[in-house]
């Protein structure tokens, strides 16, 4: 019977390998589009040309071209690199900011720790993408302000990851026996607590870049986020909402590319916290 379950916990740990393994690759090739992609484009993503208004897909033009004749697929591989790489800077800032509100909290304790929290949930209280637009409605429009009111929005969760997970692990043995050595409390932040939290937190922002992209395309598309003519994947689809019964390809092709983009992220987060629940079983 033992003999069985350390096979099934062998495959099960293939599995999750072979997961992640093809999740990484598709998101290592949906950088890589979205990185060089633009060096090999068929057409200028920003060239208008009346004359090639609203084709239909064609040979010339995979995608077909919108209502100034800019090609469609020229504009959504363009916009691609806008939309993901602005989302992994947000998940990347909110990640480093949460996180050391978090730590902050978790080793101070005390008032500051309450102060933290208390604004902390301030920011839960509201939902996401409504707080998201009432941010991004202050600021202005543009990819900066958009930036910063998704940030505003989404550090919220690893604060209280990384708060949680202080004070789960500031009382254990090895943390009691590093302060009996003397170590500072930086010392134990970085050197015993924070290799800790790093699964979590991984797991946590790959999730994340999918949410973010979908955000920052919704604020785009209400007009909050990037503005005309940047080529980004909401911005895109607000600029063709317009035309949706004339030249629905326009809006159905951007909606399938982010509709990937956000799958390939998920799928990655998923196999990744799969791997590391796995490794955790097998300990």
């Amino acid at each position: 019977m033992m003999n069985f379950r350390n096979g099934k916990k062998t495959g099960e740990g293939a599995s999750s390998d072979i997961r992640l393994i093809m999740s990484s690759l598709a998101v290592l090739l949906l950088l890589a589009i979205c990185l060089f992609g633009e060096h090999f484009l068929p057409h200028d993503p920003y060239l208008v040309d009346m004359g090639n208004a609203f084709l239909p897909p064609c040979r010339d033009y995979i995608f077909g071209t919108d209502n100034l004749g800019r090609c469609v697929m020229c504009r959504i591989i363009a916009g691609g690199k806008t939309s993901v790489f602005v989302a992994l800077g947000v998940v990347f800032v909110v990640m480093i900011l949460g996180t050391l509100i978090g730590v902050i909290a978790g080793f101070a304790g005390g008032i500051l720790d309450n102060a933290l929290m208390k604004v902390t949930l301030v920011f839960q209280a509201f939902p996401a993408f409504v707080l998201a637009i009432a941010i991004g409605a202050i600021l202005g429009t543009g990819i900066i302000a958009g930036m910063i009111a998704l940030i505003a929005v989404y550090w919220t969760t690893y604060a209280r990851l990384s708060r949680s997970m202080i004070l789960a692990y500031k009382n254990d043995n090895y943390i009691k026996a590093a302060r009996l050595y003397g170590a500072s409390p930086s010392a134990i932040v970085f050197k015993y607590v924070l290799p800790n939290t790093l699964g979590v937190m991984a797991v946590t922002a790959a999730l994340d870049v999918g949410n973010v992209i979908l955000s920052m395309a919704g604020l785009s598309f209400i007009g909050l986020g990037a503005a005309r003519p940047t080529a980004e994947w909401g911005a895109v689809m607000n600029e063709a909402s317009a035309y949706f019964q004339t030249a629905p390809w326009i809006i159905m092709f951007n909606g399938i590319t982010l509709f990937l983009a956000v799958i390939v992220f998920n799928l990655f987060g998923d196999s990744l916290r799969d791997k590391l629940d796995s490794k955790r079983i097998n300990k």
